[in-house]
């Protein structure tokens, strides 16, 4: 390959080549391109910066960022002073002096224009002949912006009136939005209902929240933009929340519960070493490897997960043994959990490791319960429960409630699919 292909401005037939902006390298002002493979802004699940290696160009891998696109992840890429169409002299090592201002100001741009709500991920793709100082100044750069921008927990805050209530909206000069001072371990979003009616939206300590029809609880960045809390509030779930030291009898330090407000969440476990231990909830969760970012450093252990109350209590097998699908059509709605569409960002592949656990469907009819005056409307929940028995007729019992309608249980991967 010769240097007019290496500079080449698509290497990736029938992939986009995303969209073109320019920016000047705050070491001495050449001028750079960059380019954006967006995604719809209620979709994007992350965004990926992608870093080209020596002798390439960002237009070569239009195919990877097509990827992530179709999983719901932006992608931005950019072209290194000498490389592709960016300023400089062509078949010349990159200046490594200015390449870490170059990172910072794109990912300064990235995380205050492009994509300021969502998680970034840095990935580089250095060929064999890149320099050791190269490759140390993309690891501290990725590792450096991997924790800072996951680590604490975003919530909208508003309270009163029906911009915060039914007719909530982000864009509301009355919502503002509240973060984590720490790492948000403890942390969920809230939103609650007075008995007077009055809806408040904030970030609260996660056990503190009670799910119920008047209180719901998540743990997500800007989770809590329902209208109001799903009804019914079926989720009885509780987990243990600690971060702590193990000793033989289990883990030695004060633990907090929460109450969990949504189907698709269960209790996690994860083992970082031999003697420190991290136990919360997690959306879509399944046993494996598990990647934390707790206060000043990220931290890889093994974890579990459960699904009865307070189950990461203490310590389970780390082996998954069974997976399920998992949505719950009181916090998303029916499109795509009611018919099942897997590719759906509110359907998740969920995992348990524990062999008394099943995959469960639920159907709930709509009904109208004369006793709170509170009207049900239909909902389908796919999750795991422990001990699962099969239900139906007008007294089906599940997370503390009595509905009308049927719960389906099975016993192999994937099998609450109908």
């Amino acid at each position: 390959m010769d240097g007019s292909e290496r500079f080449n401005d698509d290497d990736s037939a029938g992939c986009s080549n995303g969209e073109s902006f320019v920016y000047s390298s705050p070491y001495d002002s050449l001028c750079l391109r960059g380019r954006n493979w967006s995604v719809t802004e209620n979709e994007c699940q992350a965004v990926v910066l992608v870093v080209h290696g020596s002798w390439e160009h960002s237009g070569r891998y239009s195919h990877m960022t097509h990827f992530f696109n179709n999983h719901h992840i932006a992608s931005v890429a950019f072209d290194a002073q000498d490389h592709g169409l960016s300023s400089g002299e062509r078949d010349h090592t990159p200046n490594l002096d200015a390449l870490p201002g170059d990172l910072e100001c794109i990912i300064s741009r990235i995380r205050t224009e492009f994509y300021p709500k969502v998680p970034l991920v840095i990935n580089s793709v250095l060929s064999c002949s890149a320099k050791q100082r190269f490759q140390i100044i993309i690891c501290y750069i990725t590792l450096a912006y991997t924790v800072t921008t996951c680590t604490c927990l975003q919530c909208y805050a508003c309270s009163g009136g029906s911009e915060c209530g039914i007719s909530f909206s982000p864009d509301s000069k009355s919502t503002t939005q509240v973060r984590s001072n720490a790492d948000g371990f403890f942390d969920s979003c809230s939103i609650s209902v007075s008995q007077d009616g009055l809806t408040t939206r904030s970030l609260v300590l996660s056990y503190e929240c009670h799910s119920s029809e008047r209180q719901f609880c998540c743990k997500e960045d800007f989770c809590n933009s329902l209208p109001s809390p799903p009804l019914p509030a079926f989720t009885t779930l509780k987990c243990v929340i600690t971060r702590c030291t193990l000793t033989s009898s289990g883990c030695a330090s004060v633990f907090y519960v929460a109450s969990l407000s949504s189907a698709t969440e269960s209790c996690l476990g994860v083992r970082v070493s031999s003697d420190i231990g991290y136990y919360s909830y997690k959306k879509g969760c399944s046993p494996g490897k598990l990647a934390l970012f707790s206060e000043s450093y990220p931290s890889v252990g093994d974890s579990f997960c459960c699904n009865s109350p307070q189950c990461n209590r203490q310590d389970l097998p780390l082996k998954l043994k069974i997976n399920c699908f998992s949505c719950d059509s009181r916090v998303t709605g029916m499109k795509g959990c009611s018919t099942l569409n897997t590719s759906s960002l509110h359907v998740y592949e969920s995992g348990s490791s524990i062999s008394s656990e099943a995959c469960a469907m639920i159907i709930g009819f709509s009904v109208h319960d004369p006793s709170t005056n509170i009207s049900y409307p239909a909902f389908t929940i796919r999750t795991l429960i422990a001990g699962c028995e099969n239900q139906s007729g007008n007294n089906v019992s599940y997370g503390g409630a009595n509905f009308q309608g049927r719960i389906k249980c099975c016993w192999t991967n994937h099998c609450n699919n109908e």
